[in-house]
């Protein structure tokens, strides 16, 4: 069996919507950015204090959380350093991310925004804005421009905080060469104080492309030291830990903890190499035969979500997979990774996908995290022969039956296919509330309306598990 072309037969779910009326509350959603002449978007977005802050390529907004009301934008993420006269006011190149940091010494009632973003030049550099207060639409300290190799031509950037640092990854192709992994490290304790950053620590791991750093939910922080997971090139997942020291570069360490993390075959998902059709359009669309879309199989899906649950570390993350050929279908495995500091384990590991048929619909672009009771929630997009493209959820009540999600319900029901390119984008976004660690966001991309043109649109939705309450009810669980 090839890789990407998974056996499935005991771990698929097709559970009816109704689950979600006694596992989650209500998803209450508000209409996010749409289609900017650009395609295809890649969607990232927190919540803060009191608001919510979204990234689609080149533009930004802000929203009052609790109501969905704009309360800023859509503006251009180069507006962050237009009036400057540095490298960053250079035409900027998509793929911004966004991160609401309450990593001590903030909190989550004082933290910082901070956006970042690549520029399109050669060299490149990275553009990161912080906020000098938890307000989106307040003062921003001085840009930071943090300048890449001539000739790197770096892009996929993925962003993480970690009390110790922002840490970072891209996929750097000098010409003629093959594509590559980088990992960075930038001097977050100068930079929430809008000082001047010492130099990043930069590392060039011998591992796969689209290479994920750690990104830290919770109330309890982590030690020192992100983690990058991997999805090895010979089915197996491979977990690596940052120590940064940017006052002596030279003895910082990137040091793989698990090489060969675990076969994906534990759990009965067999596995070899991914062939390379996978690499073109496959996905279906309701009503448009012909307009296939991009699915990005093998390659490890933002975010890789870190959270302490009752004294365990855990690290969850997903990728999309080729369940079956004929006819193509794609779906999303994720892995719950326990004990990454110290005798990791892949603790779980599962398939959320419908039974292959000829009218299956494929899931992808997925992104996961975890509440402060260890309940997991997974967002995805669905599309196939009877569905437009749309967005819908999964999820497990911590505790519940391992390797196995139930269907939490759909978000958004698409109303049209997207016929103009097979682009798709790359990420969505799913995190967890920093005030009250309960509430799960997640926003991602569907297709509203048949057009023509740029057809995409967005959608911020918030819920959360009806068992989860906000501290002080943290009493622990186990699994």
């Amino acid at each position: 069996m090839r890789r990407g072309e998974y056996a499935v037969a005991a771990m698929l779910w097709l559970a009816g919507a109704a689950a979600a009326q006694s596992v989650i509350t209500s998803p209450q959603s508000f209409q996010g950015l749409s289609a900017d002449g650009l395609a295809p978007p890649n969607t990232t977005g927190k919540a803060g204090a009191t608001q919510f802050v979204q990234f689609v390529n080149n533009e930004y907004a802000v929203y009052e959380k609790s109501s969905g009301r704009p309360l800023q934008g859509p503006r251009a993420i180069s507006s962050f350093w237009q009036e400057t006269s540095g490298p960053c006011a250079a035409p900027n190149g998509g793929e911004a991310m966004v991160e609401y940091d309450k990593a001590p010494p903030l909190s989550p009632q004082n933290g910082r925004w901070v956006m970042a973003e690549l520029t399109n030049t050669n060299p490149a550099y990275y553009c990161f804005a912080v906020s000098e207060t938890p307000d989106a639409t307040g003062a921003f300290y001085p840009p930071y421009a943090f300048k890449f190799v001539k000739g790197q031509n770096p892009s996929r950037p993925r962003l993480g905080v970690w009390p110790d640092a922002y840490y970072a990854s891209f996929n750097i192709q000098p010409s003629g060469e093959a594509a590559a992994p980088l990992a960075v490290a930038y001097d977050r304790l100068d930079m929430i104080k809008g000082h001047a950053a010492l130099a990043p620590v930069v590392r060039h791991p011998k591992a796969q492309i689209n290479f994920l750093p750690a990104d830290f939910d919770g109330s309890t922080p982590p030690t020192p030291g992100d983690y990058y997971l991997e999805v090895g090139g010979s089915s197996f997942l491979s977990l690596w830990r940052f120590f940064p020291n940017f006052q002596d570069p030279s003895s910082s360490k990137f040091t793989p903890i698990a090489r060969k993390l675990m076969m994906l075959s534990t759990h009965g998902v067999g596995c070899s190499i991914n062939p390379s059709q996978w690499d073109q359009p496959f996905v279906p669309q309701e009503g448009a035969p012909q307009a296939l879309l991009l699915a990005y199989p093998e390659q490890l899906m933002y975010r890789l979500a870190w959270r302490n649950v009752g004294g365990v570390e855990h690290l969850v993350a997903n990728e999309t997979v080729v369940l079956s050929s004929t006819p193509p279908v794609a779906g999303l495995v994720w892995f719950d990774i326990e004990s990454p500091a110290s005798e990791p384990v892949v603790k779980q590991e599962g398939v959320v996908a419908q039974p292959v048929s000829a009218n299956a619909s494929s899931y992808w672009i997925g992104s996961l995290a975890q509440d402060l009771l260890g309940d997991i929630a997974l967002g995805f997009n669905a599309s196939g022969p009877q569905q437009y493209p749309s967005l819908e959820l999964a999820g497990q009540v911590f505790g519940g039956k391992a390797d196995t999600m139930i269907s939490l319900g759909t978000l958004v029901t698409g109303g049209g296919a997207q016929t103009n390119t097979a682009a798709w984008g790359t990420h969505a976004d799913m995190s967890v509330d920093p005030t009250d660690d309960c509430t799960f966001w997640f926003t991602g991309e569907y297709v509203a309306t048949p057009s023509a043109g740029f057809d995409w649109t967005t959608l911020i939705s918030s819920f959360q598990f009806t068992a989860c309450q906000p501290p002080p009810a943290t009493a622990s669980r186990t699994r």
